[in-house]
């Protein structure tokens, strides 16, 4: 274990050689060699080439082929620079030059797009292939142009179809322009249009979704899982790109879904979106828990230009689910339907949930009495000291020490029970009682 670097140099002649073996997964060797020269302007020139070679980062092997490369004063030159492993592979050839017939070529082929997920932190998955072109970047005609496609993409695990990705920089209009074309089994779900004005400082972007999956955002959202349903709609985004103006067109979320992991409980939502600046609205959604009960949303999330997003939300609620935990190992568990009203407030990473409700009939909760000591009968077991507990107490502080520290959401219920409503109390849940 451990790392080599040599090199040997002789007149104008370099030999070198770098080669590390930290685990059986991370190990390579690279051998190159280059020249250096002087010409009648008195600027150094660099003629260099790769040798066969070969690196492993994460159990993948990838070779480099043998290649050369040349440099000088206005003039870099790249010739059969390929690395590869399996289907994929990354390859640069071409010339730039003062001459602006000259290109330099990047190429893609099925390359992973897991990488780029490590990258932006997004799960990812597909097929990325597609090509970069610079033309003329010693003059104000500099253009970089690309077009790429990832073939069978996902997004947190969820199939994402095909995509379609241009861009291209201008330097002499000092504009970029991009587009993003997205289908699904013959449905295009998401478009992207738009260009940046880097002289100005201005975006102008819009997109367009069709039933787009809102699962897509899985990974984004702590506490929050089996999020799924989809968003139509068009959005407009113009300004600067920091903080650009959004207007919103026929948007709406449907049977969108999420599951509050804290609870255990899915809610359905349909209906419009209203967005702008400071708001995304939700005044008149529905709400369900897919079973009996059913609600209505006010409110939304507020947001300074899609930045520092915090919640400012009511749903009233009838006949729904407010617990709905099967594990019997958890401290508490039990299903728990009532009539009522939850606030949702502050950031979306320091949540605050805050319930008042009243039972709607067959709730069942099940609490833990674990603390003191055990003594045994053949008939009955026993704890001591025996401390009574607000059993409502009891399954609230479970869930905020359980629950809620590592996804800083609090949860805070104030529930009125009536003679309809069953609660538990185990002692001694492995033997029974």
């Amino acid at each position: 274990l451990g790392s080599t670097i040599k090199a040997l140099a002789r007149q104008d002649h370099i030999d070198a050689s770098a080669a590390w073996h930290n685990d059986s997964d991370s190990f390579g060797k690279i051998l190159a060699g280059a020249d250096l020269s002087r010409g009648s302007d008195e600027h150094v020139a660099l003629a260099a080439y790769t040798l066969p070679s070969q690196i492993s980062s994460n159990g993948t092997i990838w070779d480099i082929d043998a290649s050369n490369l040349s440099l000088g004063r206005g003039d870099l030159s790249v010739e059969g620079l390929r690395i590869h492993s399996g289907e994929e592979s990354l390859a640069v050839d071409g010339r730039l030059c003062r001459s602006d017939s000259d290109s330099l070529m990047l190429t893609l082929r099925n390359l992973d797009m897991a990488l780029a997920g490590a990258l932006t932190g997004l799960n990812l998955g597909g097929a990325l292939s597609g090509e970069a072109r610079v033309q003329s970047p010693y003059s104000d005609n500099l253009a970089i142009n690309a077009s790429l496609k990832a073939d069978s993409t996902t997004i947190s695990g969820l199939d994402a179809g095909n995509m379609l990705i241009n861009a291209g920089w201008d330097k002499l209009g000092q504009l970029l322009t991009f587009t993003l074309d997205s289908e699904l089994e013959g449905l295009r779900n998401l478009g992207c249009y738009g260009s940046l004005n880097t002289a100005e400082d201005l975006l102008d972007a819009r997109v367009e979704m069709d039933r787009l999956q809102l699962g897509y955002l899985s990974d984004l959202i702590p506490g929050i899982s089996g999020i799924g349903g989809t968003v139509s709609g068009d959005l407009r985004l113009s300004g600067p790109p920091g903080e650009p103006d959004i207007t919103a067109d026929g948007t709406r979320l449907d049977d969108a879904t999420l599951h509050v992991d804290y609870t255990g409980v899915t809610y359905h939502l349909d209906g419009p979106l209203s967005i702008d600046n400071q708001r995304i609205s939700l005044d008149n959604v529905s709400l369900s828990d897919g079973e009996r009960g059913s609600g209505r949303v006010s409110g939304g999330l507020a947001h300074n230009k899609l930045k520092n997003m915090k919640a400012a939300m009511q749903l009233d609620f009838s006949d729904m689910l407010v617990f709905d935990i099967d594990d019997v190992s958890e401290d508490v568990y039990g299903h728990v339907a009532a009539d009522g009203t939850i606030h949702l407030s502050g950031p979306l990473d320091d949540l605050a949930i805050s319930c008042n409700a009243r039972n709607a009939g067959g709730s069942d909760i099940h609490v833990l009495l674990k603390s003191g000591t055990v003594s045994s009968t053949n008939l009955l077991t026993f704890k001591q000291p025996q401390v009574w507990e607000d059993p409502y107490e009891r399954m609230l502080r479970g869930l905020r020490t359980n629950r809620t520290k590592t996804n800083n959401i609090d949860i805070k219920v104030h529930l009125e029970p009536d003679q309809e409503m069953e609660i538990n109390l185990d002692l001694d849940r492995s033997n029974g009682n």
